[in-house]
């Protein structure tokens, strides 16, 4: 009988502990899980400001269009080519701009504008 009631008490004592693990584990997987979805939109929406710029290599067109949840623009300025992508949840914006000189770049640039 002593036996049963001491491994009922080392099981009650350890019972807090285990909890205080278990909520921990899932608190930080929140967590984990909030960061990747983030670090996901921000991929997201560079892979839509380049995939503007492919739309005007095939097309030779400017314009506008949806991909990625993301709003894509694409305009051209003289010698400037600008693709700016804007995350539809989260607002960001993603720019990449081409210089370029008699039909070749000649400088990229990529930023991010929240």
């Amino acid at each position: 009988m002593k036996r049963r009631g001491f491994a009922l008490g080392v099981v009650l004592s350890l019972l807090p502990v285990l909890t205080l693990m278990a909520w921990t584990f899932l608190e930080f997987g929140t967590v984990s899980r909030a960061r990747a979805l983030a670090g996901e939109a921000d991929i997201r929406g560079l892979h839509a400001a380049e995939a503007g710029i492919r739309f005007y290599d095939v097309t030779g067109q400017t314009g506008e269009f949806e991909i990625n949840d993301c709003e894509v623009q694409v305009t051209q300025q003289s010698t400037t080519l600008i693709s700016r992508a804007t995350a539809k949840n989260q607002g960001h914006v993603f720019e990449i701009v081409l210089e370029i000189e008699k039909g070749f770049v000649t400088r990229r640039r990529t930023n991010e504008k929240n």
